[in-house]
């Protein structure tokens, strides 16, 4: 007997939250079966659920979770740690962001373009989506591996403001402003002036050099990649507000040429490569907003080497999308039950 499949966003309010909201509606789940959830300070406000409906939404607190079969946790790691013992206990499947992992016993990060067929199998009842980074390298990454010829794999990665949520998409902002007006500049949510300028520090450092993120993305990847090939990566805070890109460059066992490694990557589902050698026959971060795919460019290769670019919205494909396409396998699946002793 099945378990209700309606679902819970909480967080509905936020960044990630809205586009999860939109991205469910995109693909047709009906309004009745979604719930928007935040604060009890957001309570009753109403939120868009496509483009002519929408949701009001229910305080947190006051929330009947076994009403729900799957939740979404679009919120920062304090929120997680409050309520998921609660949602655990009212026996749903739940779908976290990464900093959720250290609350879970098994970690299972799945990007369902790429190792969705775990979902299949899996016995958990926390799924972990990994860090927008990680999303957007396993996906450009598996054609390579699947032939098995990547020997290592160098990336810097760009990040936009908007993954540390609207506090720093403030700062950005209001920097921006200040330099204009010739006022001081104020830093709070970074450890340096980010407008007009790049940080290449997003973490904590570890004792060889590596911050927190870095070490992050590299962990995730290769998860979901099922494979420790050798990966480098340096992770760089940019000035921009969406939209998340990187410099790729692998050194491969066996030659491929430009030709070949587009043709790969065409084949590879959720990736679109535009890579005109004119002006604007390139993708910048500013053009993927809204956009699914994760597009690549600038292809080239040189002897056992092949460089591109790549880049793509970090809210809706490094996060909203993934967060909804493991909901609608879990649903397929039919890992909704009704016996709420799964813990």
């Amino acid at each position: 007997m099945m378990k209700t499949h309606k679902i819970a966003v909480i967080g509905a309010t936020g960044n990630i939250g809205r586009e999860v909201l939109g991205v469910l509606a995109e693909n047709s789940v009906p309004q009745d079966q979604v719930i928007a959830i935040a604060s009890a300070k957001s309570v009753g406000d109403e939120i868009s659920y496509g483009e002519e409906k929408v949701l009001k939404v229910q305080n947190i607190d006051h929330f009947d979770f076994t009403r729900v079969g799957i939740v979404i946790f679009c919120t920062p790691q304090a929120v997680i740690e409050k309520y998921l013992s609660q949602v655990r206990s009212a026996g749903c499947l739940i779908v976290c962001p990464s900093i959720a992992e250290q609350f879970v016993d098994k970690k299972e990060y799945v990007v369902p373009e790429v190792n969705g067929a775990l979902l299949q199998q899996s016995t958990a009842q926390i799924i972990l989506t990994p860090d927008p980074g990680a999303i957007i390298l396993s996906l450009v990454l598996q054609p390579f591996l699947k032939t098995g010829v990547i020997e290592q794999a160098v990336v810097t990665l760009l990040q936009a403001v908007s993954g540390h949520g609207r506090e720093a998409m403030d700062e950005l902002f209001n920097q921006t402003r200040g330099i204009y007006m010739n006022s001081v500049v104020q830093h709070q949510h970074f450890t340096k002036q980010i407008a007009f300028n790049l940080i290449p520090h997003i973490g904590s450092f570890d004792k060889d050099g590596r911050t927190s993120e870095e070490t992050n993305t590299i962990q995730q990847t290769k998860q979901v990649l099922k494979s420790d090939f050798p990966l480098e990566i340096t992770c760089v805070q940019a000035p921009v507000f969406i939209g998340y890109a990187a410099t790729v460059t692998l050194n491969l066992a066996q030659h491929i040429n430009s030709a070949q490694a587009r043709k790969m990557l065409e084949q590879t589902l959720g990736v679109s490569v535009i890579d005109h050698r004119r002006d604007e026959g390139y993708v910048t971060p500013v053009e993927t907003a809204g956009e699914q795919a994760v597009f690549v460019s600038r292809l080239r290769h040189r002897e056992k080497q092949i460089s591109f670019w790549v880049t793509a919205d970090n809210l809706r494909r490094g996060a909203a999308l993934n967060m909804a396409q493991i909901v609608a396998l879990m649903q397929k699946a039919s890992r909704v039950l009704e016996s709420r002793s799964v813990h």
